[in-house]
């Protein structure tokens, strides 16, 4: 088969990134078929840097620090620079040092006995891991120094928090749990399908979106149901006073003040996740995106792993 041949059931897709901005963060790309179901063994996946750059086009640069056919299942990367990846095979990557001499091993692959499924922190010495082993639902907290077990709730899809005793849970057929520091607790919630969301900005403001095109609000005291879209939501986030929901093909949308209504901010921005701990950072399948006002957006990476991929073969047909 000729190489361009590929390109007629190859799709690229951006997952999850992490950092202070769209041009300072990391996310994941991944390549794989699009004429059949997702397979986990007809998979690249890769860890892409995007970082400010003086002298390359459009003020970033773009390094593909990693990549093999593995299934890399989460990303989030402190603020102070070191990130950390979950792999479907059990390995944790980390890489703390982005100026490593040559010779030496970028990065570091920590072999936990689960298949891990996603991966979130609060700091460098707070990250928090989950999965599953045995038929069982397993979740690891990364201290500094090494991953001790601890305590999971049921299937777990996204992790938030504000602290160590803080801390809720989402997942399928609509789990979600609240840890406390010693314990998960339940929370008893009516949504339709699976959580997709999660956004934890108080002790008393929490808000979560499901496939079913829910946003659900909640407090100390209970959830209700906020708004709800026409069709699926995939993140929510909090930023600067504004609650942001990515509607995947709906667009960018925000919640219409005190309302219960969401409004489209940007159709062309098909979100699909965020991060909200300096700019608003956007994932969508082919580009990342930034506001730092929700009124001025700036994008970078559109079609970069299609360019650095597209003439070579795929990884999982060797």
């Amino acid at each position: 088969m000729a190489d361009s041949d590929y390109e007629d059931f190859t799709e690229y897709e951006f997952i999850g990134a992490s950092g202070n901005s769209a041009f300072d963060c990391m996310v994941i790309g991944h390549r794989s078929r699009i004429d059949t179901p997702f397979s986990a063994s007809e998979l690249e996946s890769w860890i892409i840097r995007f970082e400010p750059s003086a002298t390359t086009e459009g003020n970033v640069s773009t390094v593909f620090d990693y990549g093999d056919t593995s299934w890399l299942t989460g990303l989030w990367r402190s603020l102070e620079g070191p990130v950390y990846v979950s792999n479907a095979e059990g390995i944790v990557h980390i890489r703390k040092d982005f100026k490593k001499k040559k010779g030496q091993a970028a990065w570091k692959e920590v072999q936990l006995e689960a298949q891990l499924f996603g991966i979130w922190g609060l700091s460098d010495t707070c990250v928090f891991t989950w999965g599953k082993a045995g038929g069982k639902h397993v979740m690891f907290r990364f201290d500094g120094k090494k991953w001790n077990p601890m305590p999971s709730p049921e299937d777990v899809s996204v992790l938030h928090g504000l602290s160590p005793d803080l801390l809720y849970a989402v997942g399928p057929d609509g789990t979600m749990a609240r840890w406390d520091g010693q314990a998960w607790k339940s929370v008893r919630i009516a949504a339709k399908s699976h959580f997709t969301g999660l956004f934890v900005a108080g002790p008393d403001e929490m808000y979560a979106t499901t496939e079913a095109g829910e946003l659900w609000e909640g407090t100390s005291h209970g959830w209700s149901k906020r708004a709800e879209a026409e069709d699926s939501l995939w993140d929510v986030a909090k930023y600067k006073g504004e609650v942001w929901a990515a509607g995947g093909e709906q667009g960018l949308l925000k919640l219409k003040g005190k309302t219960k209504k969401l409004e489209c901010i940007k159709p062309n921005v098909e979100a699909t996740a965020f991060d909200a701990r300096n700019k608003l950072l956007i994932t969508t399948n082919e580009i990342l995106v930034e506001t730092d006002d929700g009124a001025n957006f700036k994008g970078v990476g559109r079609d970069a792993l299609r360019k650095f991929r597209e003439n070579e073969p795929p990884m999982w047909e060797d």
